[in-house]
């Protein structure tokens, strides 16, 4: 995808985050924060990379493991 950006172009993804890794299961893969980090390292992100917040109230889903919903913005240089 960050291929066919254009200059200046940007590209949201948004995943499914836990506070530890769990493996893909029944269709579903959550990812850390750490593991998010590691695989975009080598693009040009410009969203904030602050650790998530896992307080209860941020919680999504049926609210029995917290799991976030986050965002990684890339924008291809210029």
């Amino acid at each position: 995808m960050y291929r066919c950006l254009k200059n200046g172009g940007k590209l949201f993804i948004t995943t499914d985050c836990a506070p530890e890794p769990i493996p893909y299961n029944k269709g579903c893969r959550y990812f850390s924060h750490e593991e998010l980090q590691e695989i975009f390292r080598n693009y040009p992100v410009t969203s904030p990379q602050e650790e998530p917040d896992f307080s209860k109230s941020n919680w999504c889903y049926h609210k029995d493991r917290p799991l976030l919903t986050t965002f990684i913005e890339i924008t291809k240089p210029t």
